[in-house]
């Protein structure tokens, strides 16, 4: 606590917090890197050994032995989102969570993982992550502080390239986790639609 009051003019200056500003963007990007794939692409098989096969036109008969390889993409292409904004919104999980007492705050933000969204918000940024992959970072408006995040390839949405700060875009994922009280949800297997194309 010393070091704090000792050292306020500078923590609280422009130098302090862009200073923690920096930090805080460096364990996030700490965080998230052992979130992704090492490639874009990921290649996941199955084998089977020593089964029994029959009424199949292309193989019959016992201890057949093969490997099926399936290459895909992590990253959910960005195809149209259904019509309709789901519940809870973005400022419903926040408040929710706001109203509960610290410990429980921590359980109810884990609650929340794994619930699929669609909700309409602004563009706010876009950080050039590997490959083809960007970090979007949306808000419910320009002036909250309430930030949603999600990687998208900019392969299948060219749009995130040159689209403005501000446009009006619906996105549709799955909850990956909320932080600091709500104020930060991460969304993975998302979907981006520009609503003024």
């Amino acid at each position: 606590m010393n070091w704090i009051w000792e050292n306020r003019t500078w923590l609280f200056s422009g130098a302090g917090i862009a200073a923690l500003t920096l930090l805080l963007w460096f364990v996030r990007r700490l965080r998230t890197a052992g979130l992704r794939p090492r490639s874009e692409n990921y290649t996941e098989g199955a084998r089977v050994e020593n089964a029994s096969l029959s009424g199949s036109p292309i193989a019959s008969g016992s201890n057949i032995s093969q490997t099926v390889q399936n290459i895909f993409s992590p990253i959910s292409p960005t195809i149209a989102a259904p019509i309709g904004e789901t519940h809870p919104t973005p400022d419903e999980i926040r408040e929710h969570i706001k109203s509960l007492p610290p410990y429980g705050q921590l359980e109810a933000a884990e609650n929340y993982a794994g619930l699929p969204v669609h909700w309409r918000m602004r563009l706010y940024g876009v950080d050039k992550e590997f490959n083809e992959t960007c970090s979007v970072n949306m808000k419910v408006s320009l002036t909250d502080f309430l930030a949603i995040y999600c990687d998208v390839r900019t392969i299948d949405c060219p749009r995130l390239r040159v689209a403005k700060r501000g446009t009006p875009v619906e996105v549709s994922g799955v909850i990956e986790r909320v932080q600091a009280e709500g104020l930060v949800i991460t969304l993975r297997d998302a979907r981006l639609v520009f609503l003024d194309e």
